[in-house]
């Protein structure tokens, strides 16, 4: 991703964090640690990333952590 991917990543965090009941919405600073985390990846492959999560039957339950996101780009999830 670019920096200039930042704003539609973090507002698809939020989308995402929404998903969960009991999670809260991630932080400025946690938003800028995923996306750091996930730097390497391009922005429609983390979108891609984030819907397979919630389609995912066990890991999907759960807000997703960076290394969650990358298991469903690398396909071992």
């Amino acid at each position: 991703m670019r920096e200039s991917d930042f704003k539609a990543f973090s507002s698809m965090l939020d989308d995402l964090a929404a998903f969960y009941p009991t999670a809260k919405a991630p932080t400025a600073g946690q938003k800028a640690m995923f996306f750091r985390a996930l730097a390497a990846l391009p922005i429609e492959a983390v979108q891609s990333a984030f819907d397979a999560h919630l389609k995912d039957p066990q890991r999907g339950r759960f807000m997703p952590l960076p290394a969650d996101v990358m298991a469903q780009v690398q396909g071992a999830a």
